[in-house]
């Protein structure tokens, strides 16, 4: 069963009060402050908490969560009402801080991943143009033409009753990889079951993706 849930994650700055005066007034005067979107399904609702802790620089990040547990693909494309609430959140954020947006941070896959009787796979074939066409269109609507998109593969999982639809969502994903579509494997790390991770996993995995960010 797919449940839907929405993650708020507070961010951590620092406790200047010339630092809080930038937030509130607007732009940053510092610049190579960055906002980072977060988006996608369940997975990037589980990993937020963390992700303060693994990319430091508080007073020079800011995260806009935006994942939505129990989503598609097809619903964080252009058309899609996720996306559309997204880029929404993300543009208010932009307009209030002036600041550049550089890095998305994307997770999903679970959807497309948990086959069902009656699942129709095309969903799973087509994930890979989806998210493509999702990242093309964030370049356009965040005015960020050089705008990266780090994601994360779900591994399959031999045995699985979802094993035929997470290994179709394995392949799209890998192939989706290019300069500006950057991929973090998972296939290291066990799963908690088909398409999610346990408790501890989720620190281990906001560091990695902290580690792409910083070595891009």
């Amino acid at each position: 069963m797919r449940v839907a849930a929405l993650f708020f994650i507070p961010f951590l700055s620092a406790c200047s009060n010339s630092h809080l005066s930038q937030m509130l007034g607007g732009h940053s005067d510092n610049p190579t402050f960055q906002i980072i979107p977060v988006m996608g399904q369940s997975n990037a609702v589980l990993i937020s908490p963390f992700l303060g802790s693994a990319f430091g620089n508080h007073s020079t990040l800011e995260f806009v969560p935006t994942a939505v547990g129990g989503t598609s693909i097809k619903s964080w494309t252009p058309q899609g009402i996720n996306y559309k609430n997204a880029i929404a959140k993300i543009k208010s954020v932009k307009d209030r801080r002036g600041d550049p947006i550089k890095y998305v941070l994307f997770w999903q896959g679970e959807y497309e991943a948990e086959g069902a009787e009656g699942f129709n796979d095309t969903e799973a074939k087509e994930w890979g143009n989806e998210f493509i066409s999702m990242c093309e269109a964030l370049k356009s609507d965040l005015q960020s033409p050089h705008l990266k998109v780090i994601y994360v593969r779900l591994n399959p999982v031999p045995g699985s009753v979802n094993e035929k639809w997470l290994s179709i969502v394995y392949e799209q994903q890998t192939n989706a990889q290019a300069a500006d579509r950057i991929m973090l494997s998972l296939d290291d790390i066990a799963h908690g079951n088909d398409v999610h991770y346990d408790a501890a996993s989720y620190p281990k995995i906001a560091k990695r993706m902290a580690d792409l960010f910083y070595g891009n």
